[in-house]
């Protein structure tokens, strides 16, 4: 196990962390460049028995949320059967793929207008704190048209002021 936790520290650095009896990976998806990650989470294997949790996600809706949450739980079981020196690395490592399918087939739609985005990132801008999707000029009209709620207009977390003067402009 401590060499494992070795090379986990040597992979993820300050992406992974250890607590007495767990060990936590914020995941996010092989993606080209910041705009191209839409999604991202922290998935915890708590020790000894091996309980999986995915925590702080950003971008997943509760259904992508379940159908993760099933896949990893099937993955560190498949790979406890083995007897694998390096669950942890594996498993991880699995996440990471399973997280980068969930962002390369997400909805291309702006939740504003509901058109496609188009793959042109200078036309379309993602919140920071949820990572939902807008065309720039829907959410400039929808903030503009409601200026007392600078907002997620899906899942309504407030952006900062100066945040999303950057993201419109």
């Amino acid at each position: 196990m401590a060499e494992e936790l070795e090379l986990l520290r040597a992979i993820y650095g300050e992406d992974l962390t250890e607590e007495e009896h767990s060990v936590s990976v914020l995941i996010e998806p092989a993606a080209e460049g910041s705009l191209s990650k839409f999604v991202h989470a922290t998935v915890q294997v708590e020790f000894p028995d091996y309980k999986l949790k995915v925590k702080n996600s950003q971008g997943l809706d509760d259904s992508q949320l379940a159908e993760l949450s099933v896949k990893l739980s099937h993955k560190l079981e498949e790979l406890l059967q083995e007897l694998s020196d390096s669950v942890l690395f594996s498993f991880f490592e699995y996440a990471k793929e399973a997280l980068t399918w969930i962002n390369d087939n997400l909805s291309d739609q702006c939740n504003v207008c509901l058109h496609d985005l188009g793959k042109d990132s200078a036309k379309f801008c993602r919140i920071p704190k949820c990572y939902h999707r807008f065309h720039k000029s829907c959410l400039d009209t929808w903030w503009f048209t409601y200026k007392n709620s600078v907002s997620c207009t899906v899942c309504r977390q407030t952006v900062p002021e100066t945040e999303a003067k950057k993201l419109v402009r």
